[in-house]
Order: C-alpha cells, then sequence, then structure tokens
C-alpha cells in the first residue's frame, strides 16, 4: 500500500503484512526520519500521523521490521554511519583483539572494509563453537565501524544488549558466541 508522511509529505510504499494483522503500528518515515503511526482500521485511508513519542528501544524485538528499520539509523545522516560504500580510513589501523574465548590473545588485522567473523566460510575464523558459521560482520565507514549481526544462532552482544547494527567506538568491546573483543583503532605512529 501506499501512505503519505504528513511531516515531509513524501509517499512511500509499506507492506502492511508488517503489522501482523493490527490496526496501528509505528514506523520511521525513510525521508525525515520522523516516527509515525499507520493507521490501517477499516474505512480509514492509509496515512501516517507523528506518533506520541519515540520507540522504546527495549520493546523492539530484535529481527522485527521495527528493528530493522533502528538499524537503518546508521545509515542514514541522522545516525552514526552515512551511507555509501565502506571503506578503510587512510593513516589508521584496525584491528580487533579476542579478550575471551578458544582464540583469547589473538589479534586480528581488520584489512578490508567488510569482514565476517564466524566458525568457518568467513573472513576471520574463530574457533569458538558457540559462534555461527558466518556470525557477524564488521563495516568500516571511514572513522566510523558497525557491526552487524548475520541472524546467527546465540547473537551478537555490545554490553549486555543483543544487536542486529550497533556502532562501536573504538576500544569497543563486543561479545559473538562466547568470545569477548575488542575493535582498537591506532595510527602509524603508535
Amino acid at each position: 500500500m501506499t501512505v503519505n508522511c504528513e511531516s515531509c509529505k513524501k509517499s512511500y510504499r509499506v507492506d502492511p503484512a508488517r503489522f501482523a494483522g493490527k490496526d496501528r503500528g509505528k514506523v520511521k518515515c525513510p525521508s525525515c526520519q520522523a516516527i509515525l503511526e499507520v493507521d490501517l482500521s477499516a474505512g480509514a485511508p492509509p496515512s501516517l500521523q507523528p506518533a506520541a513519542g519515540p520507540l522504546d528501544p527495549a520493546r523492539v524485538p530484535p529481527g522485527s521490521t521495527t528493528q530493522r528499520m533502528r538499524d537503518a539509523e546508521f545509515l542514514s545522516p541522522a545516525g552514526k554511519v552515512r551511507a555509501g560504500a565502506p571503506s578503510l580510513p587512510e593513516g589508521r589501523r584496525i584491528s580487533l583483539a579476542i579478550l575471551s574465548g578458544p582464540d583469547q590473545g589473538k589479534i586480528v588485522v581488520v584489512d578490508r572494509p567488510k569482514m565476517v567473523l564466524g566458525r568457518s566460510d568467513s573472513d576471520v575464523i574463530l574457533a569458538d563453537p558457540e559462534i555461527s558459521r558466518q556470525h557477524a560482520v564488521v563495516e568500516i565507514y571511514e572513522d566510523k565501524y558497525l557491526l552487524r549481526d548475520l541472524n546467527s544462532t546465540n547473537g551478537t552482544f555490545v554490553g549486555d544488549r543483543k544487536i542486529t547494527a550497533e556502532e562501536v567506538e573504538n576500544h569497543g568491546e563486543f561479545r559473538v558466541g562466547g568470545s569477548r573483543m575488542m575493535l582498537i583503532v591506532t595510527t602509524p605512529e603508535e
């Protein structure tokens, strides 16, 4: 169905199946990034109205349409990572230090803008049995570093939060399976 955003007046398509038969649902306008409420009640034309407040991240189920829309913020001007092709920054070295797990003490140099972490068929092979074959991917966007879960069985965590995509800062820690890792960014002088 086609809906119109009342905030920016732009139209776009929304799949009604994403609301699982409900009369109302919240989405983010891809144009203006406003949190909107979709009214699908019988007899009313589909429209988007500004929602009363922002979505509560604690109530957003991982892998849901809403979670994927929140993840899209990482690639928008309003988010932390800008759209565009991943690329390594000049004059910096990016590494992953494995802090715990079967490969503890190992340092992996991130030499490509996208590197898949996993048990096999991956750029970085880890001996952790709790890791999926292709568990997560680290994407580099110049000076922004995005960690994205690849629908792994045991999940990807930043702190105690299970994530689908999250920006990781320099010296930021995350966990894939039973392995805790740290992203480290250095310059040649260091």
